[in-house]
């Protein structure tokens, strides 16, 4: 397919390490060679050619809403003097609010009503981060109702936002599942030693996500022979868990997160609010069971028992799923190998032969 009509894409990072922008820069892969393409972006993996070009929104390093205010101020100022005159532009949610196509990756409507309490911080950063999300609030009700198509990665969050924005959204939700990465399974993984190997991986965040209540819950099993690695997170939002446990251990941020899925026997993400945690599907598929909470996304393919196991957002639901899966390691490898069949659905070509299809028919169509 050859288009006359370019795409513009606005998203503040369309790299590997974001959750929406890694999505987008999949996108912007596969439309690349048929497809004009403008890219406004901070930060991009995409390098200029003849049929992509990109337009750097510059940022701050922080607060995050200041960036996502900026962004958008920039982005749609740079868009409407610099860029296409013909093009059909696609926004993760509220980041260009005028859009045709809006990629929503969360509601933040229902997360101020239903789930403010997750959030954790220090005073100055709980009230940056209730700011952002007021702000992407304001921003997504714009973007819902512009666009003319919405695309969401859960059946999930498909049902958020009808029952949220029923006016806006009508008929125009589709729903096209992440890309999960399929990876060869570990070898060796869990078969040596008695030790239970978890991990916990998370850009920031910890307090939705969960890990206060991981750390509580391997504070009630003392003495199971169990260890904890958290990978992500920024040093000063390391520096809020200060952990005497010597069976925890802090990585950092790491660009890739499969050697240290690899190196582990289970994956424990008990979150208070998701709508597609890619860091789950990637775990299953790299053969590992989950101990999640029902989340928008995982719900799909989880099934307890089967896949891991489903728990409650406490520190008492968490430790008795901890102290089943030391009990049984061959039960757990088994639960491993369901979940990454169960995720094979998740496959990067299935998304961009869908994305592909969708944009054909909206531009060329």
């Amino acid at each position: 397919m050859r288009s006359t009509i370019s795409v513009s894409i606005f998203d503040p990072n369309i790299v590997r390490t974001s959750p929406a922008g890694s999505c987008m820069l999949r996108i912007a892969q596969e439309l690349a060679g048929d497809i004009p393409l403008h890219l406004f972006s901070n930060r991009t993996e995409i390098a200029e050619s003849e049929r992509v070009r990109t337009r750097r929104i510059p940022l701050p390093p922080g607060p995050v809403f200041l960036r996502s205010g900026l962004f958008t101020l920039f982005a749609s100022i740079a868009y409407w003097l610099s860029g296409p005159k013909r093009s059909f532009t696609i926004s993760t949610e509220g980041t260009f609010p005028f859009c045709d196509l809006c990629y929503a990756h969360f509601c933040h409507r229902v997360f101020l009503r239903e789930h403010w309490r997750a959030i954790g911080g220090p005073r100055l950063r709980w009230m940056a981060r209730i700011l952002n999300h007021a702000w992407a609030a304001v921003m997504e009700r714009i973007a819902f109702g512009s666009a003319k198509i919405i695309v969401v990665p859960s059946e999930g969050l498909a049902c958020e936002l009808r029952r949220m924005y029923p006016e806006l959204v009508d008929e125009k939700i589709r729903v096209i599942a992440n890309p999960v990465e399929m990876q060869p399974l570990p070898r060796g993984r869990g078969s040596v030693g008695s030790t239970l190997r978890l991990s916990f991986c998370a850009l920031g965040n910890f307090e939705r996500k969960g890990l206060r209540l991981i750390l509580e819950a391997l504070a009630r099993v003392p003495d199971l022979d169990v260890e904890l690695t958290v990978v992500g997170g920024t040093p000063a939002e390391i520096s809020e868990y200060p952990v005497a446990d010597e069976r925890v251990r802090f990585v950092g941020f790491q660009e890739d997160v499969r050697p240290y899925l690899a190196a582990s026997d289970a994956f424990v993400f008990p979150s208070a609010y998701e709508v597609f945690p890619l860091v789950c599907l990637q775990a299953a598929a790299a053969g590992l069971p989950l101990l999640v909470t029902r989340l928008y996304g995982v719900e799909e393919f989880m099934r307890d028992g089967e896949t891991g196991w489903i728990v409650e957002r406490t520190a008492e639901s968490i430790a008795a799923a901890i102290v089943r899966a030391a009990a049984d390691r061959e039960h757990l490898r088994a639960m491993g190998l369901t979940a990454r069949e169960r995720v094979m659905a998740y496959n990067e070509a299935e998304f961009r032969r869908r994305w592909r299809s969708l944009i054909e028919s909206l531009i060329v169509g």
